[in-house]
């Protein structure tokens, strides 16, 4: 059997092409860059007073779990909520599509309103 990633199917196309994958990875370099902490808006979160959805899979390497729980912890005067999705990584999205998708139109739906926090 052929690799897909070998022999891509001709009837399809890349969908960033390498000017713009190259552009994106010195905007991502930029992100990350340490200098760049003084701006980030980390130690703002706590600002936010809207709600807030958070998902993440429970197995995460890319964007480790702990990432989303700090976060989540750190929105204490949001109405965040937080989703974790067990035995999945990054592709949570794609393992429960249907139930990601009822939550995104359930938070979107929802009226905000006080609730408890752990």
């Amino acid at each position: 059997m052929l690799s897909p990633i070998a022999n891509p199917d001709p009837s399809t196309t890349d969908h960033v092409d390498p000017a713009n994958a190259r552009r994106q990875g010195i905007a991502f370099a930029k992100f990350m860059d340490p200098k760049q902490a003084k701006d980030a808006s980390y130690d703002r979160l706590e600002e936010l007073r809207i709600p807030v959805l958070i998902a993440n899979g429970s197995e995460d390497l890319l964007l480790p779990t702990e990432n989303s729980i700090v976060i989540w912890k750190k929105l204490k005067n949001a109405q965040a909520q937080l989703h974790l999705y067990p035995d999945s990584g990054h592709g949570f999205l794609y393992q429960y599509a249907d139930d990601f998708s009822k939550l995104i139109n359930i938070f979107l739906d929802d009226e905000p309103k006080l609730s408890s926090r752990l």
